[in-house]
């Protein structure tokens, strides 16, 4: 998978799944380390998901 198009499917999934933490409103800076945190981890995810996907293609594609 062409790594632009990684990189744009995590960040908007990433923006997506991080929408509720905006509402919570403890305090600015706990607020924004938080979401920094989640969005980081959630990247990560979404980046090891894809890797694994394009892995099976790719096996499957040598099979042929």
């Amino acid at each position: 998978m062409n790594l632009i198009v990684k990189k744009i499917i995590s960040v908007v999934s990433g923006y997506f799944a991080s929408l509720p933490f905006f509402f919570v409103n403890i305090n600015p800076i706990v607020d924004s380390l938080i979401l920094m945190v989640f969005f980081i981890a959630y990247y990560a995810l979404i980046d090891y998901i894809l890797e694994k996907i394009e892995q099976k293609i790719s096996k499957e594609e040598l099979r042929k």
